[in-house]
């Protein structure tokens, strides 16, 4: 790097001003975490994001006074090295116009602003040459090559006196403006320079989160012996991002990234589904528009046809936990099931015991379960009610154990019978209150049912495991 021995020897300045050593100087503005060692030079927001692994006392004091030049000046570092700061970014947007030669800069005293406004005194030092606005704050120097298409006096003033900071401060834009132009511009070469060399907190993949980058919580494998590429497949297809069996083989991923993936993929296939049922009832009601003779024959056929439609979602990717099968006596052909609703011409649906009339057959079940649990299925008996199922949980893997979590409340249970008796219980009534618990662990926001979900979930995701004289099943 260029200029690097003439940075040191600024750098060494910086004990003239104050009697303190510099590399404890500099050990008094920098904070230690996990993460390394931080710039904490300045307090305001944002904050710097300059950070080392392996401390270097005069690499921290050279980004001081290249990033934080004036507030290295008050804490005692050197005061000359912001000059060579300026004095090379004067010269490099020189070399543009292939100026060879260093120009010596320094900030001038402050002087008086005239009885002028900012944009009235920018509008001094600037000319208009074909619907283009030059500088012309160097005046007999080097011609400058910034250039504006559309008028910003405060772009303007900032270019004054990012390079040209002697004619600023002599025409009247001053010290402190100077030094808040100097400071907003530091914060954002700093944001620039962090983020096109971002870099992973570890270079270790198996210490963070592949997704979020996270360091905490519980990590389990992307790629594993027990599910081959399940969870691989699962972050391609909600987020689009490939993980190769080759590079990603040790990285990991935290639980809520993987709580996140099952609810897209739950979201995904509950979209699906339900655009399914669209068509098919957009199919249905153009089917039951037929002559008026033929309206009574087609009701009992269209009601069948939009139950039929409620096609049972493919659930081979739920491992059962129970041996009990159910066997369903197979359905007789050309027999139709006397419902307690009926399908109007417009698609919706009437209920037949209280004439109410609903959009959805979702809809109408609901009604059925809630305001007429005494009365015929509204599903026949050769069909399953897919739609309770698909409200009440869905599926996430905590510590590489399959969990069902209730899509209401964050509960987690092994067995798919026991959370949809959970979800019946506290949620099927929407008007039915309940007390709810929350988690009390800092940054955490769950809530739960029952205090015995709450005594799982701190076992789970915060090592807390309390007896049962804490907490009260």
């Amino acid at each position: 790097r260029g200029g690097t021995s003439q940075e040191l020897n600024h750098v060494t300045m910086a004990q003239s001003d104050s009697n303190v050593p510099l590399k404890q100087l500099v050990l008094e503005n920098v904070s230690k975490d996990d993460d390394g060692i931080h710039c904490k030079l300045t307090s305001d927001e944002p904050k710097c994001t300059y950070v080392q692994q392996n401390f270097n006392h005069k690499n921290f004091a050279r980004h001081f006074c290249h990033m934080h030049p004036f507030e290295a000046s008050m804490k005692g570092f050197c005061r000359g090295f912001l000059e060579g700061v300026l004095e090379r970014g004067v010269q490099k947007a020189s070399e543009k116009d292939a100026i060879v030669g260093k120009i010596h800069v320094h900030i001038p005293m402050a002087q008086p602003r005239p009885n002028l406004s900012l944009k009235q005194l920018v509008m001094k030092y600037i000319s208009i040459d074909d619907e283009v606005i030059h500088c012309e704050l160097a005046g007999n120097g080097p011609k400058c090559t910034y250039v504006q298409h559309d008028f910003n006096h405060k772009s303007f003033a900032v270019h004054f006196c990012q390079m040209h900071p002697f004619e600023a401060g002599k025409k009247g834009f001053g010290r402190g403006y100077l030094k808040e132009v100097l400071e907003k511009a530091a914060v954002a070469k700093a944001s620039l320079k962090i983020n096109v060399a971002a870099k992973t907190p570890y270079k270790d993949p198996s210490k963070y989160c592949r997704l979020c980058f996270s360091t905490t919580g519980n990590l389990q494998p992307v790629f594993n012996r027990r599910d081959n590429n399940d969870l691989a497949a699962l972050v391609e297809s909600c987020t689009h991002v490939q993980l190769d069996p080759d590079e990603d083989l040790r990285s990991l991923i935290c639980v809520g990234c993987c709580q996140k993936l099952h609810e897209i993929q739950r979201f995904q296939r509950q979209c699906q589904r339900l655009n399914e049922i669209v068509v098919n009832h957009r199919k249905g009601a153009k089917r039951t528009k037929r002559p008026a003779t033929e309206d009574a024959k087609d009701d009992d056929e269209s009601a069948t046809f939009l139950v039929e439609m409620i096609k049972p979602e493919p659930m081979e990717y739920i491992a059962e936990e129970t041996s009990i099968v159910l066997e369903q006596p197979p359905a007789e052909e050309d027999t139709v099931e006397e419902l307690p609703y009926s399908v109007l011409s417009d698609g919706s649906f009437r209920c037949q015991m209280c004439e109410r009339t609903l959009n959805s057959l979702a809809s109408m079940i609901t009604h059925f379960q809630n305001d007429h649990e005494q009365a015929t299925s509204p599903v026949p008996s050769g069909s399953t009610d897919e739609s309770e199922r698909d409200e009440s949980f869905g599926r996430v893997v905590v510590n590489e154990v399959p969990y069902y979590k209730c899509t209401d409340c964050d509960t987690l249970m092994r067995l798919k019978s026991k959370i949809l008796r959970h979800w019946r219980r506290y949620h099927r009534d929407r008007d039915r209150q309940e007390d709810i618990v929350f988690c009390t662990e800092s940054g955490c926001d769950q809530f739960f049912m029952e205090s015995k979900a709450l005594k799982k979930h701190l076992e789970l995701f915060h090592g807390i495991r309390l007896v049962d004289s804490n907490v009260n099943d």
